[in-house]
């Protein structure tokens, strides 16, 4: 029998978004192997530093949304637009009904069309998103941009 659960996605601001971050990654041994190699994250406390310092420092009008299933906070994901730009889920959490409702959570904000860019190392987020129906347009590129 399936379990049956609630899952609560609220959109939240900076101020509220390091326990979820916290939350979605502090069990997460293996984090520190898909991370962002550039900067040389030897904790994953570390690890989800950046992930806040990054999202309020380069995306400081993106809209950042909080998961909870009961009344635990476990994951995030960060949009703007038709970009996903940052997500996780805790360990606990992840098996195969929770991720499916995750993932509906984020397609009920983005829309039918979206685009998210990870670093190629990342397989463990290139699957999650493959499995829901995304499709890889560039590998092992480099994306630059003048402002």
């Amino acid at each position: 029998m399936e379990e049956i659960f609630k899952m609560i996605v609220k959109q939240i601001d900076i101020d509220q978004f390091e326990e979820y971050v916290y939350n979605a990654f502090i069990d997460d041994s293996k984090l520190l192997e898909f991370y962002d190699r550039s900067l040389h994250a030897k904790t994953t406390e570390e690890a989800i530093e950046n992930v806040i310092f990054k999202i309020q420092n380069s995306y400081p009008d993106a809209n950042i949304f909080g998961v909870e299933i009961e009344n635990t906070k476990v994951g995030y994901f960060v949009c703007k637009e038709n970009l996903l730009i940052s997500f996780g889920m805790a360990i606990k959490y992840r098996n195969k009904m929770v991720l499916s409702k995750f993932w509906e959570e984020i397609k009920n904000k983005l829309g039918n069309k979206f685009n998210s860019l990870l670093y190629s190392h990342n397989i463990r987020a290139i699957e999650f998103l493959k499995k829901g129906g995304m499709k890889i347009l560039f590998d092992h590129i480099t994306v630059l941009s003048y402002n």
